[in-house]
C-alpha cells in the first residue's frame, strides 16, 4: 500500500502567480507568466487533493501485507535474467501515469508538502524527490523537512525510504504480468579482491547493467510548472534541475575513475571500520564522529556518492539516478551488520538512540509508513523504533550480511591508533549546494616545493614524481540548497585520511619533518581547485599515536642482520608489508620511484619515535624531577642511545638483582642508577616478563598500546608525599553524570558502579561514602562525562606535540582534580582559544572526575568476547576504581596486578591488599 500519511498541510496543488522564467526542456522553452493560471485552470477539478490526510494508493498498487520476506542480493553476482527483471521494473516506476499529461502544467507549492502519490508524474520520481529536488518541505513538522543527513535518524530514515521503494518496485513487477517476489538488490561497494584494494567483482565496478540500461536520464518525468516554481541557485555556481535535465547521467564516473575514487577513499577500510562501532550514534551519522581514525556508515556512504560524480553526487538529485537505490540498499545491509554486531556482544543500539537523541527517536520517518502495521484502518506512520525489529518483518533479508569479530581496524597500529592528516572545522553550511573532495598530501619540510596539482586521477603518480606522499582524499556531501531546517543546523565535521607510515618510511621521513597539504576539488559545474585559504579553512595537520609502531618495528626489522644487511637482509625477518617496504624492486625493469630506506635512515626515524616516548616518560616523571621540571621549563630530554636495537641477553629483575655478575657476564648491562630503576618499575607496571632497566623495543610497544587511567604523574618518583583530600572520617558525598548510552542499557547502570567501588575503598578507609541526596544535595566526588576535545586539558600535554603541525592521541582516559582538605584550591586551567578551562574543584575537600567521551565505557563483561576486542572501548568499572583512588590522594603503584597501577586493565576490579593497606595508612581507622 502507499504510504497513508500525506506530510501535507492544506493543498498539495496551488495556483501561483507565476514570474517570468526562459527555461529549456526537451528542446522547448518555457515562458510565464500567465501559464500556470491557464493551465491549472484547464485541469478538472476533481483531480486536485482535498489537502493533507491520507496519500491515495499508488496504481502501481504496493501490497499492503508483508509475507515471505524477499532476499537482497549483491547486484553484480546476479544472473543476466535477474538483473533484466530488476532494470525492467526500474523502467515501469519511471513510465508517466496517464492521468499525468493532464496535470503537468499545475503550479505545485513545494512548501505544502508532496501531493498525492497519484498525482506525481510517476513512481520514481514521487520517490527520488523525497530526497531533495524540489525540496519538498514536511508537514508532519518534525523539523527537518525530508532530510536525514548529518543527525541520528540517516539510517534508520533511509531504511524506511528503501522498504517504500521496494514496494513500488514489487508493484511495478507485479504490473509487468510476474509475481512481485523481487528485492531492492545492493551494490557491496565495500567489497575487495583478497589481499588488495580493487573493488572489481565479475569485472564490474558499477554494475555494467545499470549503466547499459539506463544510459540517459528520463527527462520528461521533471514536472514542469516545477521547473519555474522552484528558485534555481546562482547560474554556474553549484548544480540545478536545469543540469539534470542537460546532463543527465553523462557525466557519470567511468569504470576507470571509479575504482581509482574507491581506492583512494579507502573505502573498504573505513566502512569495516564504521560496521564494529559499538555506539549508536557514532555508527549512525558524521554527527557522532570523534575527531579521530573512528568512522560513521554516513562519511562512507557520502564517499561512494562523490565517487560516482553527477548526479550522484549532488544530494538534490543524487536519488534521480538508478544506481542511488542499489547505492543505499547497500548502506542499509552495513547498518544491519552494525545492528548484529552490537547485539551480539550484548548491547543494546535500540536503547542507545531512545536515550541519548529522544526527540529524534519519537518523531516519524516523514513521509513513510510502515508496511504490515495499522493505526486504526490506516498504515501507522514509520517510526525509528520499527528500523530496529528483524528486516523480515518489513519483508526483506539479506544474502550476506559483514559479520564483524573485532573492531581493532585494519589501518590501527597493534591496536595504537593511525597516523592522520586532518582538516578541523569544515563548515557543511558554508558549503550548501556543493560538493568536495579534500586530497591530502604529506611534504617534507625541507622541500615544500608544491606545484599546481590539475588532474585528481594523476595524483598519486605526480606525487611519486614529486617526491611527494599523496594519502588520499576525504568526502564532502553536499547539503541541500533549498529548503532543509536540517541543513541548518549542521554541525562542524573534520575531513581525514589515514596516512600510510609505510609511505612515510619508503620515503624516508620521520613524522616529525613532514608537513600536510591540502587540495580540494569541486564536483560542481566549474571543476575548480583550491586550497584552505581559498575558501577560509583552517590550515591541516598531522595526528597520530605517541609512538609510531610501524617505524619501530621497520628499524628493528632491518637491525636483525649483523650491519643491516651482513649475512642477510635486514628484511628477511620483517613482516611481510615491512618486507615489501624493504626489499628491492621486484622488477629491474620498473625501478621503484623511491628507494628503500636505508638501515640509518630508519634509525634516525626510529631515534625520533624513542625521543618522543623519552619526553612522554619524563612528563610522567619516570626520568626524575629535575627533568621533569627542565622539560616543562621548555628544555628537552636527552638524546637516547643510539644502539637501541642491537641484540642483548635480558633476564628478569629478580634473577638480575640476585646475581649481577652473571647479568654482567651474559652482556646485560647493568642496571645503575636511579634511571634504570626507573624503567624496570614501568616495564613492571606495564606487565612485560623481563623488565631491561632500558626503553628497548618492547617497552616502546607495551607503552603504544597500553592507555593510562589519568594524567597524574608518577607522584612518588618526582619526590611527593601522598596527601588527604578529604579529611579522615569525613562522609564522601558522591554523584556521577553518566553518558546517556548508560542510562539502562546494560546489565549494571553506572550508578550501580560507582556504588560498588565506592564500597570497597569504604571498607579499608575510616570514610564513608553516599551519593548525594536533598539534604546533601552538594557532591564532594563527582564524576563527570566531557569530550576532551573541547576543553584544555592540561597544558603540559602540549609538550608531546610536535611544533604546529604534528598532534599526539590522547593516552590517558580521564583527568582527576583534587582539592585537598588542608591544600590551596588548585589553579584554574587557563583558555586563551575556542576550548574551555576544565571545571576543577572550587571548594577544599573536593573532587571531580572527569572521563573522556572519546572512549566508549561499558558496565560489566556481558558476552564471551570482551571490550578488549573492540578499539576505544573499557569498562567503567577499572577506570572508576582506579580514579576515586586518585582522588582519595592515593599515588601510582608499581605492581601490575594492584588496582593503583596507572596502566588500565579490565582486571581492576578488586582491590588488592597492597591497595587496601596503602589506604588504610593514608586514612587510618582511629
Amino acid at each position: 500500500m502507499q504510504p497513508a500519511s500525506c506530510p501535507c498541510a492544506g493543498e498539495g496543488l496551488v495556483v501561483h502567480a507565476a514570474t517570468n522564467v526562459n527555461i529549456t526542456y526537451n528542446n522547448n522553452t518555457i515562458v510565464g507568466p500567465g501559464d500556470a493560471a491557464a493551465n491549472n485552470a484547464a485541469v478538472n477539478s476533481s483531480q486536485k487533493p482535498s489537502g493533507g490526510g491520507v496519500v491515495p494508493p499508488s496504481p502501481l498498487g504496493p501490497s499492503s501485507a508483508v509475507k515471505e520476506p524477499v532476499i537482497r542480493r549483491e547486484f553484480r553476482t546476479l544472473p543476466k535474467e535477474e538483473q533484466e527483471r530488476f532494470c525492467d521494473a526500474m523502467e515501469k516506476m519511471m513510465e508517466l501515469r496517464p492521468e499525468w499529461l493532464q496535470n503537468q502544467w499545475l503550479q505545485i507549492d513545494p512548501a505544502a508538502g508532496p501531493p498525492p502519490a497519484d498525482q506525481m508524474p510517476c513512481e520514481f520520481f514521487r520517490l527520488a524527490s523525497y530526497h531533495g529536488w524540489p525540496f519538498w518541505s514536511d508537514a508532519q513538522s518534525t523539523g527537518n523537512g525530508l532530510c536525514a543527513h548529518g543527525i541520528e535518524t540517516f539510517p534508520v530514515w533511509h531504511r524506511a525510504y528503501m522498504v517504500d521503494f521496494e514496494r513500488s518496485l514489487q508493484a511495478a513487477d507485479r504490473a509487468l504480468g510476474r509475481d512481485g517476489r523481487i528485492a531492492l538488490h545492493y551494490w557491496g561497494w565495500e567489497y575487495v579482491q583478497p589481499g588488495t584494494d580493487d573493488p572489481t567483482l565479475n569485472g564490474q565496478v558499477m554494475p555494467q547493467m545499470i549503466r547499459d540500461r539506463f544510459p540517459s536520464f528520463k527527462t520528461d518525468m521533471i514536472p514542469l510548472a516545477l521547473i519555474k516554481t522552484v528558485p534555481m541557485p546562482p547560474k554556474g555556481d553549484t548544480y540545478s534541475i536545469q543540469d539534470l535535465i542537460s546532463r543527465g547521467y553523462s557525466e557519470t564516473s567511468s569504470e576507470e575513475v571509479l575504482k581509482h575514487n574507491m581506492q583512494m577513499y579507502q573505502l573498504h577500510d573505513h566502512t569495516y571500520n564504521a560496521m564494529g562501532q559499538l555506539l549508536h550514534s557514532r555508527a549512525a551519522s558524521t554527527a557522532g564522529m570523534a575527531g579521530d581514525g573512528q568512522w560513521s556508515l554516513e562519511q562512507p556512504h557520502n564517499m561512494l556518492h562523490n565517487a560516482c560524480d553527477f548526479p550522484m553526487s549532488d544530494v538534490p538529485y543524487a536519488a534521480f539516478h538508478p544506481l542511488f537505490w542499489l547505492h543505499h540498499s547497500n548502506v542499509d545491509r552495513q547498518y544491519e551488520a552494525f545492528l548484529r554486531h552490537t547485539r551480539g556482544i550484548g548491547l543494546n543500539p535500540e536503547g542507545q538512540f531512545s536515550k541519548c537523541d529522544q526527540e529524534w527517536f519519537s518523531r516519524p520517518l516523514t513521509p513513510f509508513t510502515h508496511p504490515t502495521h495499522l493505526t486504526g484502518n490506516k498504515p501507522s506512520l514509520f517510526y525509528p523504533t520499527f528500523a530496529f525489529n528483524d528486516t523480515r518483518s518489513l519483508g526483506y533479508d539479506y544474502d550476506d550480511v559483514p559479520v564483524i569479530k573485532a573492531t581493532v581496524p585494519k589501518a590501527l597500529q597493534q591496536g595504537s591508533q593511525p597516523n592522520m592528516a586532518i582538516l578541523e572545522d569544515v563548515d557543511p553550511k558554508k558549503f550548501r549546494g556543493r560538493s568536495l573532495n579534500f586530497h591530502f598530501f604529506i611534504v617534507d619540510k625541507k622541500n615544500e616545493s608544491f606545484p599546481p596539482l590539475v588532474d585528481p586521477r594523476e595524483f598519486k603518480e605526480q606525487g611519486e614524481q614529486l617526491g611527494v606522499i599523496y594519502a588520499g582524499m576525504d568526502a564532502l556531501f553536499s547539503a541541500k540548497e533549498g529548503f532543509c531546517p536540517n541543513c541548518d543546523t549542521r554541525g562542524l565535521l573534520t575531513m581525514k585520511t589515514n596516512v600510510s607510515s609505510e609511505e612515510l618510511l619508503r620515503h624516508g621521513l620521520g613524522r616529525d619533518e613532514v608537513r600536510v597539504k591540502v587540495v580540494i576539488q569541486e564536483l560542481g559545474p566549474k571543476r575548480r581547485m583550491f586550497t584552505p585559504e581559498d575558501l577560509g579553512l583552517s590550515q591541516p595537520k598531522l595526528v597520530g599515536p605517541l609512538i609510531d609502531l610501524v617505524a619501530v618495528a621497520a628499524a628493528a626489522a632491518a637491525a636483525a642482520a649483523p650491519n643491516g644487511n651482513g649475512n642477510g637482509n635486514g628484511a628477511a625477518a620483517a613482516p611481510h608489508r615491512m618486507r615489501l617496504l624493504l626489499a628491492a624492486a621486484p622488477d629491474d625493469d620498473e625501478p621503484a620511484a623511491v628507494a628503500a630506506p636505508s638501515p640509518a635512515t630508519l634509525a634516525s626515524i626510529t631515534q625520533n619515535e624513542r625521543l618522543q616516548a623519552n619526553k612522554f616518560l619524563a612528563l610522567l616523571g619516570y626520568q626524575g624531577a629535575e627533568k621533569r621540571d627542565s622539560l616543562l621549563a621548555g628544555g628537552d630530554v636527552e638524546e637516547p642511545q643510539p644502539q637501541l636495537w642491537q641484540p642483548r641477553v635480558v633476564m628478569s629483575v629478580a634473577a638480575a638483582a640476585a646475581a649481577p655478575a652473571a647479568a654482567a657476564a651474559s652482556g646485560l648491562a647493568p642496571a645503575a642508577g636511579d634511571a634504570a630503576t626507573r624503567m624496570r618499575r614501568l616495564q613492571e607496571q606495564l606487565g612485560l616478563p623481563n623488565a631491561t632497566g632500558a626503553l628497548d623495543e618492547n617497552t616502546l610497544k607495551a607503552l603504544a598500546n597500553r592507555h593510562r587511567y589519568n594524567t597524574y604523574p608518577e607522584k612518588d618518583l618526582l619526590g611527593e608525599y601522598e596527601t588527604r583530600t578529604f579529611a579522615n572520617g569525613a562522609t564522601v558525598y558522591w554523584s556521577i553524570d553518566p553518558p546517556c548510552y548508560m542510562a539502562g542499557t546494560d546489565t549494571s547502570t553506572a550508578e550501580s558502579v560507582m556504588q560498588r567501588c565506592c564500597q570497597q575503598w569504604q571498607a579499608v578507609t575510616n570514610l564513608t561514602f553516599r551519593k548525594v541526596d536533598d539534604d546533601h544535595p552538594e557532591a564532594d566526588l563527582k564524576v563527570m562525562f566531557l569530550p576532551f576535545k573541547d576543553y584544555v586539558i592540561d597544558p603540559n600535554l602540549d609538550i608531546l606535540d610536535v611544533g604546529p603541525d604534528f598532534e599526539v592521541f590522547p593516552h590517558h582516559l580521564s583527568v582527576v582534580a583534587t582539592s585537598p582538605d588542608k591544600g590551596l584550591p588548585p589553579v584554574m586551567i587557563s583558555s586563551d582559544g575556542p576550548k574551555k578551562p576544565l571545571p576543577l574543584p572550587g571548594r577544599q575537600g573536593s573532587a571531580k572526575i572527569m572521563i573522556d567521551t572519546t572512549w566508549a565505557f561499558w558496565m560489566l563483561p556481558t558476552t564471551s568476547q570482551r571490550v578488549h576486542d573492540f578499539y576505544g572501548a573499557f569498562y567503567l568499572a577499572p577506570l572508576l576504581l582506579h580514579n576515586i583512588g586518585s582522588a582519595l590522594g592515593l599515588h601510582s603503584s608499581g605492581e601490575p596486578g594492584d588496582v593503583m597501577c596507572p596502566f588500565y586493565s579490565e582486571d581492576h576490579t578488586t582491590l588488592t591488599d597492597n591497595d587496601k593497606q596503602r589506604a588504610k595508612n593514608l586514612y587510618p581507622t582511629v
